[in-house]
């Protein structure tokens, strides 16, 4: 990549969008392709690269770190963080990781940091403090066969064609490398406007058809359901966010 001020344009003859110029900001590339992508270059550089959808503070304040306990933490993608860390830590060799939508760092993300041979690679269509840069999954900036995990947590229900990103996934990964995606099926609509799909333990095996298979299972029960319709129903009827 060249630079051109607050620019970089790739000159590799290999490079996918060879005739752009991506914006930087905050000191971080911004690889989208905007003539194909929905996110609209104006509104990314008019907003310095944040999401537009408000989100929680990254340090939580104590109200949110107390509904951070009571709600628990997604203990199955954290043990799946550390089986992928036990399955690619054989060869002594570092192995590259793509994280999709790594905006806001989960607890998954964090226990794939600490495996020293797991390098991330974290994106996001939006910038913060956890990202290397700005991508959109359905045209991912990156060579074939480039990484050798990708890590998808809680983004295939915001992206408009699921089955285009999957096939970018596919893409980037090396053969027999490794994919982990999370996708939720009785959660109610969140994010707004930017909230598309859900998927049936049978659904979300046929998106990934052409993989094969390790485990699969639920990242939340019975009682997360739940959880999830009291507070919706709490919402709609007293129409406070905060109650």
């Amino acid at each position: 990549m060249v630079g051109g001020g607050s620019q970089l344009k790739c000159t590799n003859s290999t490079c996918l969008y060879s005739s752009d110029w991506f914006p930087v900001v905050q000191g971080k590339p911004a690889l989208i392709d905007f003539e194909t992508s929905v996110i609209s270059k104006d509104a990314f550089l008019a907003s310095d690269g944040a999401s537009i959808v408000e989100r929680p503070k990254t340090k939580p304040g104590f109200a949110q770190s107390l509904k951070r306990k009571l709600q628990g933490t997604n203990k199955a993608a954290r043990n799946c963080a550390k089986l992928l860390g036990e399955m690619t830590g054989g060869d002594g060799e570092d192995k590259l990781v793509l994280v999709i939508g790594g905006g806001r760092q989960s607890d998954a993300v964090q226990v794939l940091r600490s495996c020293p041979h797991l390098k991330l690679v974290v994106s996001d269509i939006y910038l913060t403090e956890h990202t290397l840069l700005a991508a959109d999954g359905h045209r991912l900036p990156f060579e074939s066969e480039a990484f050798d995990a990708v890590w998808i947590e809680a983004v295939l229900e915001h992206v408009l064609d699921p089955n285009l990103v999957v096939s970018e996934i596919e893409r980037v990964l090396k053969p027999n490398a490794f994919v982990f995606a999370d996708s939720p099926f009785m959660q109610q609509v969140h994010e707004g406007a930017f909230d598309f799909t859900r998927y049936t333990v049978s659904g979300h095996r046929f998106l990934f058809g052409n993989f094969e298979m390790i485990n699969a299972g639920f990242s939340g029960g019975a009682g997360t359901a739940l959880l999830w319709s009291l507070r919706y129903f709490a919402r709609a009827v007293t129409g406070s966010d905060r109650f």
